[in-house]
């Protein structure tokens, strides 16, 4: 998978590297998916950790399902963002997927630190969801910008294959 932007220094000595899986989410009227985390203020993408006994693609499936209670199909890889978050000693690789929803939504399953957080599934175009996180205060080391390189390639991707 291409790689779309690095964040931060390159990371030496010891720290940890974290995989992460994320989706943007397409419906019919080609609104996507972003999780409002409505106690800390800020929006992201829906995804999560891959876990030891999967790969990328099963975290994938397994992340939006629990978050925002859809079954998708991939409609195409978008790329990876490399965040070397050197306070937390942690290398975060982030694979990004295009995907569409199949079948009816389901109620997310949210786990308790997202349920403490606020998580709520909310729709946007592609440009309002981008006007949304470039006005948003930066919550956590290259939220946003992560989140932004993946909704910029997703939108390039849409608009070179006519979708």
């Amino acid at each position: 998978m291409k790689k779309l932007n690095t964040f931060g220094e390159e990371m030496h000595g010891d720290f940890k590297e974290r995989n992460r899986a994320t989706g943007i989410v397409l419906n019919d009227k080609k609104e996507i998916i972003l999780m409002n985390l409505t106690n800390m203020y800020f929006h992201m993408l829906p995804g999560g950790g891959v876990d030891a006994n999967e790969n990328m693609e099963e975290a994938l499936h397994r992340e939006l399902k629990e978050e925002t209670g859809a079954n998708i199909e991939i409609i195409s890889e978008l790329g990876i963002v490399v965040e070397n978050l050197e306070q937390r000693k942690m290398k975060q690789i982030t694979y990004f997927y295009l995907t569409k929803i199949v079948g009816e939504i389901q109620e997310p399953n949210f786990m308790p630190d997202e349920l403490e957080q606020g998580y709520q599934v909310e729709w946007y175009s592609i440009d309002d969801a981008i006007k949304i996180l470039e006005t948003e205060n930066d919550y956590e080391e290259y939220i946003k910008q992560r989140e932004l390189e993946a909704i910029k390639e997703a939108k390039k991707y849409l608009e070179e294959n006519n979708l």
